[in-house]
């Protein structure tokens, strides 16, 4: 038992995602990383345009891609999607060029003529999005991103995009998100419910911290109050099995969308992916869930590997643009007011950076010292 407790002090001093969790999936040379992420930025600089608001006393920023053909015939969008990096990943992973976290929102805008929205978590190094019990900065530090993201609408719908000289849309606004960015955007559907449409988690599932032994206390309010959902999740998802997540995603279905039991079918869009969707729920809501075969805790992997892609495999689902899919009513128009959220950060501005700065490491070294005092009782 002393031995024990001396190995869980050596690991909490030296605490840091990678002990905790090994390496992060596809690791490649630090070169290469460099190259790669030099590569991702000049892929952001080049189709999305910068922006910035002030939220909870913080500068949060986001990037914004409009497809020319939008401005150049005067189109209205056809949505608008929302993409959320995971913990210790970035705007630049997730909406940059190639890398395993790659949505490829600059071609699937442009394919479906929808504007594609980017924000950055805070935290730096450990940035990420506050799901309340996982993962990183924000949820260790109680930043309000739900406040974050609804002004960050209200400023798209106001100032940004008339600026660019396209409008808000009216249906099709779409939270997709991999890893904790999936997790929130589960947390979005339930909070801002009147706002989105539908939510495309990847490598998440309902109401799963990842293992993290912190509780989370919003999806318990969410009855009556979810979304749409496209869930997708690989059999070698080291954070989450493939049986935790369909489990998951049935009782989000039949929990807070009302959907049937008995309305389950199941279809093969590839010979190494199984879709399971309801075929009966509450309203227009529709819910799918995706198991990939021998996929990891990435994205690209599923149109490189198994061609179901996420970012249109989501799209033509949730807005039910495919051909393949039933007729359903027009999507509700979402509510142009946001009710104010209690502001949980400090009254003073500060920016990104002065953010990570304050939390580095916080998140590691907790769950070492939960170790610490388990150990401690044994």
């Amino acid at each position: 038992m002393v031995l024990l407790i001396l190995v869980c002090c050596v690991i909490c001093v030296s605490a840091d995602t990678s002990t905790l969790w090994g390496p992060l999936p596809d690791k490649v040379p630090d070169d290469q990383q460099q190259q790669q992420h030099l590569r991702q930025l000049q892929s952001v600089a080049a189709h999305f345009t910068s922006h910035t608001i002030e939220s909870g006393g913080t500068t949060r920023e986001f990037k914004v891609y409009i497809p020319s053909g939008m401005r150049q015939a005067a189109t209205p969008p056809a949505g608008l999607v929302m993409f959320f990096h995971g913990y210790t990943s970035s705007v630049e992973s997730t909406c940059g060029s190639g890398g395993p976290y790659f949505f490829n929102p600059v071609q699937n805008a442009d394919d479906h003529n929808f504007i594609a929205v980017c924000p950055q978590g805070l935290g730096g190094s450990k940035s990420g999005w506050n799901c309340e019990g996982c993962c990183g900065a924000p949820a260790m530090s109680g930043v309000d991103d739900v406040r974050f993201v609804s002004e960050m609408m209200d400023n798209l719908r106001d100032v940004t995009l008339p600026g660019l000289g396209v409008s808000y849309p009216t249906k099709n606004v779409l939270a997709i998100g991999h890893s904790t960015g999936g997790l929130f955007a589960y947390r979005l559907g339930c909070e801002l419910s009147g706002r989105i449409d539908g939510v495309a988690p990847v490598g998440a599932a309902w109401d799963y911290v990842f293992g993290y032994p912190n509780p989370m206390t919003w999806p318990a309010r969410c009855a009556g109050k979810g979304v749409s959902v496209w869930n997708a999740m690989g059999t070698i998802d080291y954070f989450t099995t493939a049986t935790t997540a369909k489990a998951k995603w049935r009782t989000y279905s039949e929990n807070v969308l009302a959907c049937s039991p008995e309305s389950v079918q199941v279809t093969r869009p590839s010979s190494t992916v199984e879709c399971t969707r309801y075929s009966s729920c509450a309203g227009i809501m529709r819910s799918q869930l995706c198991i990939y075969d021998g996929m990891g805790h990435v994205v690209t992997q599923m149109d490189s590997v198994h061609n179901v892609e996420s970012t249109k495999s989501a799209w033509n689902f949730l807005t039910n643009s495919s051909s393949l899919l039933p007729a359903l009513l027009p999507t509700p128009v979402p509510s142009s007011t946001t009710t104010p959220l209690p502001t949980l950060m400090p009254s003073t501005t500060r920016s990104a950076t002065q953010f990570a700065s304050s939390v580095s490491q916080v998140d590691a070294k907790g769950i070492c010292f939960f170790l610490l005092g388990l150990a401690m009782l044994v």
